[in-house]
């Protein structure tokens, strides 16, 4: 009884995790969109960012805020090069102005 108790306290907590994952990833999105609305300047964090979504662990879609931020070399896919180059401009080794 008591083990049968224990694993059904472990699966509400389970539960309870995955809403609390659920509702972060929702935020974490959410923030994200304001973020990349609120500035013009790209540093480390937007090259984390590209470089994530260039194999899928971030997920924003074509054309939002974010999406245009990563690609920085307008071929309409966020891709390491534009991590890489993102990056290169965060510490002034690229100028971003001239690919647009």
């Amino acid at each position: 009884l008591e083990r049968q108790r224990l694993e059904e306290i472990e699966q509400r907590q389970g539960q309870r995790l995955d809403r609390l994952n659920d509702l972060f990833e929702s935020a974490n999105r959410e923030n994200l969109r304001l973020f990349f609305d609120a500035r013009q300047e790209r540093d480390a964090m937007d090259a984390r960012y590209a470089l994530r979504r260039s194999v899928d662990l971030e997920d924003y879609s074509e054309g939002s805020p974010a999406f245009l931020a990563c690609d920085v070399d307008g071929d309409g896919i966020v891709t390491a090069t534009d991590a890489r180059l993102i990056l290169r401009a965060s510490v002034g080794l690229e100028d971003l102005e001239k690919l647009g």
